[in-house]
C-alpha cells in the first residue's frame, strides 16, 4: 500500500469513529453485535457445506445394507482331522483287531441260529 492509500484509510476511519461516539448506548451496542456477527460469519464461511456428507452417508448406509441383506456367508467345508486314525495309530496292542476286521465284521453278522 502506498503512503497516500494508508493515510485515506486513517481518515475515513476517524471519520467514521466520530459517527459512532455521538450514537446512544443501545444503538452503539447493536451496531457492535451486528459488526461481530457478520465478522463471525465471513471467518466461518467454508467452501464445504455443513449438508454435503450427508447424502455420501445415506448412500454408503444404503450400499451397506444391500451387502448385508444379500451376502451369504462363506461355509468353510468341515475337515477331516485324521483323529480317529491318529487314535488307532497310538495304541499299538489294537492293531491286531484292525487287521482282522472283516472277520470281526463277517461273525458280528453271522445268524447264529442258522446251525
Amino acid at each position: 500500500m502506498s503512503r497516500d492509500e494508508k493515510d485515506f484509510i486513517e481518515f475515513a476511519r476517524k471519520r467514521l469513529n466520530q459517527g459512532t461516539d455521538n450514537l446512544d448506548p443501545d444503538t452503539r451496542h447493536k451496531l457492535i453485535t451486528m459488526r461481530n456477527r457478520a465478522l463471525d460469519v465471513q471467518e466461518n464461511k467454508k467452501w464445504f457445506p455443513e449438508w454435503a456428507p450427508l447424502p455420501a452417508m445415506g448412500l454408503l448406509t444404503g450400499v451397506l445394507f444391500i451387502i448385508l441383506t444379500y451376502a451369504k456367508p462363506v461355509t468353510v467345508p468341515k475337515l477331516d482331522t485324521g483323529l480317529e486314525d491318529l487314535e488307532i495309530l497310538a495304541s499299538i496292542d489294537q492293531l491286531e483287531l484292525y487287521e482282522d476286521l472283516e472277520f470281526y465284521d463277517w461273525l458280528a453278522n453271522e445268524n447264529y441260529e442258522a446251525g
